[in-house]
This record gives structure tokens, sequence and C-alpha cells, in this order.
């Protein structure tokens, strides 16, 4: 991306209409010549360059600041700790979690991430079911510049206090998620790579909110 941007400062409103007695013409081309030294510098050429210019009323042109400025690339690789409250419709029961995330983010493009679950089922029976899922996510940002991601994510039953969810300890999941907040629809099953009967599938709808 190219291009300059001027900005015009004023002590009083009622200056502005001194614009009509300048010659902008004659300001931009001396300002160029003034600027030129720095812009031919070669350590410093892809950077942006910020210059103060003051202006006389003869349209004299003095140059009384100049710096380069780092410019910002978000090609930069993070580390992104997260923790995530959510809300999931399993089989028609609700249950609460609370999700512990580590994630690689490379570029701001690409999202690997490793993460621990701790998933609660109140649904008024006697025995309250926790169950302790480890995580793992891939997720590609749409929109390179923002914070729109979409991904896969596989998840392993570590551990569970009760029988919700059986003997399936697999559960695949796309995660779709916009800012801070995330849907994703999920199943889960006995064994990978392996047709199973509807009864031994659970599908549910995740709601995340956080990082």
């Amino acid at each position: 991306k190219t291009g300059n941007d001027v900005f015009i400062y004023f002590n009083k409103i009622q200056q502005l209409k001194e614009l009509v007695n300048y010659n902008f013409q004659k300001i931009f081309e001396a300002s160029d010549k003034q600027l030129a030294p720095a812009s031919a510098d070669k350590k410093n050429k892809r950077k942006p360059l910020n210059a103060w210019i003051s202006v006389n009323k003869d349209d004299e042109v003095r140059l009384t600041y100049k710096r380069f400025v780092q410019e910002k690339t978000g090609n930069k690789h993070n580390i992104v700790l997260s923790f995530s409250p959510n809300i999931e419709n399993i089989n028609g029961d609700w249950l609460s979690g609370i999700s512990l995330t580590t994630d690689l983010m490379l570029n701001n493009k690409y999202r690997l991430g490793f993460g621990y679950e701790f998933m609660y089922n109140f649904s008024g029976k006697k025995t309250t079911n926790i169950s302790h899922w480890g995580n793992f996510r891939a997720m590609v940002n749409s929109e390179a510049i923002g914070d729109s991601w979409v991904g896969i994510s596989l998840g392993y039953l570590i551990k569970q206090k009760g029988d919700f969810f059986d003997n399936n300890k697999f559960r695949l999941g796309i995660p779709v998620r916009y800012d801070n907040f995330t849907i994703t629809p999920e199943i889960y099953f006995k064994k990978p790579f392996k047709s199973a009967d509807k009864k031994d599938k659970y599908f549910g709808v995740k709601i995340s909110f956080g990082l």
C-alpha cells in the first residue's frame, strides 16, 4: 500500500478561511524537495515517514521534524493463552464447561492449539456427570486481517465421572469463530474411522465465549 496523507493544523477555527490564500502547488513541490533526501535513504526506504512542515505567509516551507516509523505488517508469530466458558446442547441435554487452551498463531493466519476442557451435566439426575476432554484444533483466519476463523477440532475423553458419554471417547467439531464468539457443531463417537449405529453417536452444538 502506498500513498501520502497531508494534515493541516490550525490554532483557531477561524484560520480555515486562510486556506484560499495558500499556493498549495508551490508548497507541495517545496515539501517534496525537502523530503527527497529522506525518501532516498536506502536503509529506511520501505518504512513510512512522518514529517512536520511549517509554512509562512509567503508559502515558504521549512522541515521541522521527521521520523521513520516501523510499519505494522501483522506477520508475527504469537502464543495465545485463552480461557473460555461455554454451553453445549448434546442430544437435548444442556452442559456447561470451561476450556483452557494454548494456541500458536502464525502470521495471524493460522492457529494451532491444544486445550483441556471440563464439562458439567446438571440435568437433574442424582449423579452429576463431570467429563475431562483433551482437545486439538487447527484454524484458519478467513480474513487474514481481523478476527474471523474457521477450522477443525478433535477431542479425546480423558476421564469422566458418571456415564453421560458411555464409551464415546472421541469427538470431532468444526469451530466457526468471530471476534470472541465461537459456534462449534460436534459429533461424539466411540472409534474413529469406523461406522457405528446412530444410537452410538451423540450430536451437539457448542457456544463459547472468550479468546
